[in-house]
């Protein structure tokens, strides 16, 4: 069976570390992803840095893919992991009793009051 060209191009950038075979496997699969990363997030700035790091992570993992396999399926699958993260991210509304709770005081300030102690007991003493 013959192979797809992205999937040439894959298998050449992951033996080689091409950079013109990174780039054209880009060109080719980069309008299908983000397709269906404006599907999976509505947005098509947030579609476009999903797309963007569906690459890193490519660059990333690199050495350790199967570049005999089917490159699309694979990105779509990397894509679609890094959409699932940004609905997590975007779903998490601070606390903001929480956050208060967790306000740490001044660290200069025990040492105020250690040398004002200082100074009132020595003024006692006087």
């Amino acid at each position: 069976m013959e192979r797809e060209p992205e999937d040439r191009l894959f298998e050449r950038w992951c033996r080689r570390g091409d950079p013109a075979a990174l780039g054209e496997l880009f060109d080719a699969t980069a309008p299908r992803l983000l397709k269906l990363a404006i599907h999976l997030v509505g947005d098509a700035s947030e579609a476009e840095d999903l797309v963007q790091a569906t690459f890193l992570a490519a660059l990333e993992q690199r050495a350790s893919v199967d570049p005999t396999r089917p490159v699309l399926p694979w990105l779509s699958s990397v894509l679609a992991h890094k959409a699932q993260q940004h609905r997590r991210c975007a779903a998490r509304v601070p606390d903001a009793e929480r956050l208060a709770q967790r306000a740490v005081e001044d660290p200069s300030r025990p040492l105020e009051t250690h040398e004002l102690d200082g100074e009132v007991a020595r003024a006692l003493d006087a």
